[in-house]
């Protein structure tokens, strides 16, 4: 998978959640089950390297905001622009 198609799910699976956040551990999930992949293991850890390589990348061009409250979390920065096509928009 390409990080620019890895870029995009992980935008459209922030978009759901409220506030448009969710924690940083558990979004490798969130993008497994947007795909329809069901992955334990290796595998999954692999995914998960790939995941954060992207995180930082999308951190750097200010498109998510990665900060601390009781875990570390993920926030899209400019939700305003996505709250038409979000889930709760």
């Amino acid at each position: 998978m390409k990080q620019s198609q890895l870029r995009e799910l992980i935008i459209e699976t922030l978009k759901t959640p409220p506030n448009y956040s969710c924690v940083k551990n558990t979004l490798h999930g969130f993008v497994l089950k947007q795909l329809h992949v069901i992955s334990r293991g290796k595998p999954r850890e692999e995914f998960s390297r790939k995941v954060n390589k992207v995180l930082r990348v999308m951190e750097k061009k200010s498109i998510i905001r990665i900060y601390k409250s009781k875990n570390i979390r993920v926030q899209l920065i400019d939700s305003k622009d996505y709250k038409q096509t979000g889930l709760f928009g």
